[in-house]
């Protein structure tokens, strides 16, 4: 198992990154955390900024002045623009943050020992609505939106500096992942929000788009695992074992809502029907698995962001 004192995670005053940051100050680790806020602050959410192990820095990780202080031992990457509409409609700002950001880090950790980890996502896998078994890592990826290219291409440029420079590196590609400090802008969220202000719920297409889901605590444990137990140059999945179409969301929702309605929308371009990931590698290899499973995810997000 590695240790390490003082990690440099990158998005992490948001939502899957505070997380990670959370367990690692109630494990002694000293965090810096480099954050451009770009999707609005969340810092009043995420992790104690009191915390006498918590440093935060507002910064850019596409800035070319960037810098990695001597003393880090790990660079955790969370931050990402993620959300998949705006990637149409705006994919340079995603080539920006994303791919170069991600660049620019790695580029840093040439000649250093400072063991890198790439958050990436089940999406860059594509739609598997036609294939008969889950997607492995093994499997070639197929991204459908500008928002999964850039994910993938932040893959390859961890895999090229390794290789190339030496860079020691991990990937995880999670699920969808839900919980209490999820931006506005994702489905759960919005949908929450709509049901409580009796406005009606925006389903794409027919509502039956298939995800896989997890909440963001077991999802930073599965990021934890992985960054101090796996062997360098690999990829893990990380996901539970329960997938819920857009209308399964919306009748657990009914539950507790009975009123709400539903406004349908077209199915943005590219618009993938199912993802479905196995995680067995990361169950069988370093014995992780999440802690909530099935309904109780979702159940126990809608209480955190009601």
């Amino acid at each position: 198992m590695r240790y390490f004192k003082k990690i440099l995670t990158t998005g992490a005053a948001g939502f899957i990154g505070s997380y990670f940051v959370d367990l690692c100050l109630s494990k002694g680790i000293t965090i810096l955390n480099y954050d451009a806020l770009k999707t609005g602050s969340m810092l009043e959410f995420g992790p104690d900024k009191k915390h006498p192990l918590y440093h935060f820095s507002e910064i850019d990780i596409s800035d070319p002045s960037l810098i990695i202080p001597d003393d880090v031992d790990a660079v955790v990457h969370f931050a990402a623009e993620t959300h998949v509409d705006r990637s149409v409609s705006d994919p340079f700002s995603f080539v920006s943050s994303n791919v170069v950001g991600t660049y620019n880090l790695l580029d840093k950790l040439i000649g250093r020992n400072v063991w890198f980890h790439l958050i990436s996502t089940d999406e860059v896998y594509g739609d598997v609505i036609d294939k008969d078994k889950p997607s492995t890592e093994s499997d070639l990826i197929h991204s459908s939106s500008p928002y999964s290219a850039t994910k993938a291409a932040s893959e390859q440029l961890a895999t090229a500096y390794g290789r190339t420079y030496g860079v020691k590196y991990t990937i995880t590609r999670g699920c969808n992942t839900v919980g209490g400090r999820q931006n506005k802008e994702k489905l759960l969220p919005k949908f929450i929000h709509n049901a409580q202000n009796n406005l009606p719920l925006p389903v794409y297409g027919d509502g039956r788009a298939i995800r896989q889901y997890i909440h963001a605590s077991d999802h930073a444990e599965a990021v934890f695992k992985v960054l101090t137990e796996a062997e360098s140059d690999s990829v893990w999945n990380v996901c539970s074992d329960v997938s819920y179409s857009i209308n399964d969301i919306v009748d657990i929702l009914r539950e507790l809502y009975p009123d709400i309605s539903i406004t349908d929308r077209e199915n943005r371009p590219g618009h993938d029907l199912k993802y479905n990931i196995d995680n067995s590698k990361i169950k069988n290899v370093l014995g992780w698995e999440p802690k909530l499973k099935g309904k109780e995810i979702i159940l126990q997000s809608i209480k955190e962001l009601a």
